[in-house]
């Protein structure tokens, strides 16, 4: 078998060396011919293209974050190749909402076994952008920005988080939807192509990223209380809060704001819009899950 490695070095804050020697080691064993790419954030997309396009490969991996997984899954799709993820980076959302191994070595072999697969749909966005796993307006990316602004993951400290997630402030926004207009004024609204971050705090219980649509989760308000009771029902499931958010299935929606705001997608942040247009496309990638996926596997 032939595989594309693409691996950002800098994601996750860690040193990747000694885990790509393993990762190599492992392909040896297990009869992969493996090219590897490094990204440097100079033309990585074209040259990731000119490799795909001079060789035949039957798989590509990412190793880095959720946005180095975004990318690569973009060149997966173009070429109509199996898609795998090595998590490597600080959250790694779509890993663990497919149920991918945080072992780097065993996420690796079982990319290569291909036991189970999904065909997952993408979320256009604007026309331009493509959603794999989650993205929203307010408060999550508030604090994405504030994180990178202040070159620090506020994350490890449990009092800052929640400081953080509440202070953004709401904004009066309108939907329309498949289902239906709605409007009003919201902390935080996301737009779900499965159904939790990387945190496991879950935003939806019913999402899947093959089901041929979306969803969009409306936070009104979030209170300490909504934090604590999304952080049980990451533990136990059935705990979920359906109460404090208004979850809206559809194909197709268009977000309005009153004024700019700041917005995200799969951990990227994005320059501020007053508009957000949303559009499922089905079936666009061959995703390799882990053992573990809570998802309905597909023949692909």
């Amino acid at each position: 078998m032939k595989v594309l490695l693409v691996i950002n070095p800098v994601s996750g804050n860690s040193d990747k060396q000694n885990l790509l020697g393993t990762i190599k080691r492992e392909a040896l064993l297990q009869n992969i011919s493996l090219d590897i790419y490094t990204t440097t954030g100079k033309n990585d997309d074209e040259k990731i293209e000119e490799l795909l396009s001079g060789t035949s490969y039957e798989l590509l991996v990412a190793l880095g974050g959720d946005g180095t997984v975004n990318r690569a899954a973009l060149h997966a799709r173009k070429h109509e190749l199996l898609f795998g993820i090595i998590p490597g980076g600080t959250a790694n959302g779509l890993a663990k909402d497919l149920g991918i191994p945080s072992d780097p070595v065993e996420a690796f072999r079982q990319a290569i076994e291909q036991k189970h697969k999904i065909w997952m749909d993408m979320i256009q966005v604007n026309e331009k952008y493509h959603l794999l796993h989650l993205g929203d307006i307010g408060a999550n990316a508030n604090l994405i920005a504030r994180m990178e602004n202040s070159k620090k993951d506020t994350l490890h400290n449990a009092a800052n988080f929640i400081q953080e997630f509440l202070e953004g402030g709401s904004f009066d926004y309108t939907l329309e939807t498949d289902e239906g207009s709605y409007k009003g004024n919201a902390s935080m609204v996301s737009f779900c192509n499965a159904r939790k971050y990387g945190t496991g705090i879950p935003l939806t219980k019913d999402a899947a990223p093959n089901d041929g649509k979306f969803e969009v989760v409306i936070f009104k308000e979030i209170a300490v209380s909504t934090l604590l009771k999304s952080a049980l029902a990451a533990i136990e499931e059935s705990l979920f809060p359906d109460e404090d958010r208004q979850i809206i299935s559809t194909t197709s929606a268009v977000i309005n704001l009153t004024e700019a705001r700041q917005w995200q997608l799969d951990g990227e942040l994005m320059p501020p819009a007053r508009q957000i247009r949303l559009k499922i496309l089905p079936r666009q990638l061959r995703m390799i899950c882990g053992e573990e996926c809570p998802y309905t596997v597909d023949a692909c």
